[in-house]
């Protein structure tokens, strides 16, 4: 059986504990599971920045980034609140394509979508 893949629009700042059970979750079933994405866009940029006080989502983001979930950053979404890249974690990429086309790309590629916020 193929591996099913999940990218998961992340729109809030309140939805990241939420997020990380589902991905914690879908770890447990490695035999189904094969690549997990996150796209954050709205204001779920807060908890992606270098200087945020959020020390478990922080420690959260690189423990899943290091098991292989890939996070991005919609390009967009930085420059709507003036985010610079040097601004971000070191484990979130930025979409330049824009957070919904990202997700849209990862669609094509037969990831399942799953919303958040």
């Amino acid at each position: 059986m193929e591996k099913l893949s999940f990218v998961f629009l992340i729109r809030e700042d309140t939805c990241w504990n939420q997020l990380f059970s589902h991905v914690d979750n879908l770890k447990k079933s490695s035999d189904e599971v094969g690549n997990i994405a996150v796209v954050a866009v709205g204001t779920a940029l807060l908890s992606c920045l270098r200087f945020t006080n959020l020390e478990t989502i922080k420690e959260t983001i690189s423990r899943l980034s290091a098991e292989g979930t890939q996070f991005y950053l919609c390009i967009n979404t930085m420059s709507r609140y003036g985010i610079q890249e040097d601004m971000l974690l070191p484990q979130i990429a930025i979409a330049h394509e824009g957070g919904l086309l990202k997700v849209a790309k990862l669609e094509s590629m037969g990831y399942h979508q799953i919303v958040l916020g």
